[in-house]
């Protein structure tokens, strides 16, 4: 078999493995998750398996691979929006995000979940602060910590809200997208220097 012909086959194999272990995850979590099921349900030999993955946790980070590259971009998009944009501009970023959540709990839950129970520190919450060090940057420099930690609760507080039960309180989705934004602007929204300042 050529090389190109060879590398094809390994990484459809890849392919099939990754999204294999993904639908696990989705139905299991990470912890009751195993590699006789991922292996299963992608159809390959364990020895095929580990000739890919080490670990059930580089499974669990190539399946968060995609999600992680959107909460980067949506972080980014969110740093655009609080140095130029509008409260209006804020709203359509809050009601894209918790669509986000949504469409995403149960892999991100296998996630978190993973993070925990290997003891694996997550970088995706530090990368997103780094993708708002533009925003950042709008806040007089002895409050910049402050501005950083301010984001870090609006983040905590939708995470909160959207992979625990509360979004199953509110059936009307416009009222969350609503207080998010009002909450979000007034927290967010980096201080206008004094007049003639």
């Amino acid at each position: 078999m050529p090389a190109s012909l060879r590398q094809e086959h390994r990484d459809a194999t890849r392919r099939r493995i990754v999204a294999a272990a993904r639908k696990v995850f989705v139905k299991k979590g990470y912890a009751k998750a195993t590699i006789e099921e991922i292996i299963a349900a992608a159809g390959v030999s364990r020895a095929t398996l580990y000739l890919h993955f080490d670990s059930k946790f580089a499974l669990l980070t190539a399946a968060t691979e995609k999600l992680r590259a959107e909460a980067i971009d949506g972080a980014r998009q969110l740093a655009d929006v609080l140095t130029t944009g509008d409260r209006a501009d804020l709203r359509r970023w809050v009601e894209w995000a918790l669509r986000w959540y949504a469409r995403n709990r149960p892999m991100a839950l296998a996630g978190e979940e993973a993070a925990l129970s290997e003891d694996k520190p997550t970088e995706l919450e530090r990368i997103t602060l780094d993708c708002l060090e533009s925003w950042v940057e709008m806040w007089p420099p002895e409050r910049r910590p402050e501005a950083r930690m301010r984001f870090e609760l609006c983040r905590v507080q939708m995470r909160t809200y959207m992979w625990g039960k509360s979004h199953t309180l509110f059936p009307d989705q416009e009222f969350p997208v609503d207080l998010f934004t009002e909450v979000w602007w007034a927290t967010l929204k980096a201080p206008q220097p004094p007049p003639g300042g």
